[in-house]
């Protein structure tokens, strides 16, 4: 994806929650790079939305920009769990939801185990099939 109308909708909200949230702070993009042990060049593409973050990739970002507090459970565990919620809301085995949304099984099995390292293109799938705006997943 080369520019930001191709970049999934789920995807640019979180970037831009993520830029903003270092201007606010009045971070440069060059110190973040360098406090995340990341070339500055891997910034500007995930504000841009060229990256899509994993788990790992948004909880670092996350510990260093928007959050102070060291006892948050990672994204993943959130994550897990409130897709585990909403699929039985719906009465949908996880085969029903990977199918839907173009994943494995046993992805999604992973997915909701709280072990996957999934990004955000991959949660916006579940979310869709799910009908549910992907930011539930995220929220804190």
């Amino acid at each position: 994806m080369s520019n930001s109308s191709d970049t999934p909708p789920l995807r640019m909200q979180v970037v831009r929650a993520l830029r903003l949230a270092r201007q606010a702070q009045c971070v440069p993009s060059t110190r973040l790079s360098v406090q995340l042990g990341r070339h500055r060049t891997w910034v500007s593409q995930v504000e841009r939305g060229i990256h899509n973050l994993t788990f790992s990739a948004l909880d670092l970002l996350v510990a260093k920009l928007v959050f102070t507090v060291p006892a948050l459970e990672p994204y993943q565990v959130v994550v897990a769990r409130r897709v585990k919620q909403e699929r039985l809301k719906r009465n949908l085995s996880q085969e029903a939801l990977s199918q839907a949304a173009g994943l494995s099984v046993n992805f999604v099995q992973v997915l909701e185990s709280g072990r996957a390292n999934s990004s955000i293109d991959q949660i916006e799938a579940v979310a869709k099939v799910l009908e549910v705006d992907g930011n539930v997943f995220y929220a804190v």
